[in-house]
């Protein structure tokens, strides 16, 4: 994963910072040369920082699936995120201070100097993904192996890296600066070598 980029001198929020957090914005967050980025989130927050994105005006993208948990006297079907601990949001990064302002929100992804921007097609892909009705699970960064492209079907045009699991054959989506990828089941004959 990247280095974190966190807000100095963390410390409990008081009501001021939380009225300035969610006091109306003079310009939009994304004006100027809005892309996306990683938020690292305290992952118990998930929810409230959703809502606190969305009342600032942030685009944002947190993608979840619905899994079934099996315990020894029942089973629970539960929505869970893709990227635990991380929200997608789209926003100036020079407009960024009222997003480190939201509670549970704990940093950008990046270096001290700079933050890592996420490539619009890796948004596009994972959400063309959740849209197919396809089943989603989250799995670990595999590197860079074979990378396919898909020729039919409803992830057509989108690109991933091919592996098997259990004689499946399934498409690896990944959000590079995360270390962290998404896995869909995919027919064979729908992809084509990339160079």
């Amino acid at each position: 994963m990247g280095n974190v980029t966190r807000m100095a001198g963390a410390c409990p929020l008081s009501a001021q910072i939380l009225a300035d957090a969610e006091a109306p914005l003079t310009e939009s967050p994304m004006a100027g040369a809005a892309a996306w980025f990683a938020l690292v989130i305290h992952q118990y927050k998930r929810e409230r920082c959703e809502e606190m994105l969305s009342r600032l005006g942030y685009e944002y993208f947190s993608p979840c699936v619905e899994v079934v948990r099996n315990w020894s006297d029942r089973r629970k079907c539960l929505t869970v995120p893709l990227f635990p601990g991380y929200i997608f949001c789209r926003f100036n990064p020079e407009k960024r201070i009222a997003l480190m302002r939201i509670p549970g929100v704990l940093g950008v992804v990046g270096s001290t100097r700079q933050l890592h921007e996420i490539g619009d097609d890796e948004i596009e892909a994972i959400r063309l993904a959740i849209r197919s009705s396809l089943r989603l699970e989250p799995c670990p960064f595999v590197m860079p192996g074979q990378r396919v492209r898909v020729t039919e079907g409803p992830l057509r045009g989108v690109e991933g890296v091919l592996v098997r699991n259990k004689s499946r054959a399934r498409l690896l989506l990944s959000v590079g600066i995360l270390n962290r990828s998404v896995s869909v089941e995919i027919e064979e004959t729908q992809l084509e070598p990339q160079e």
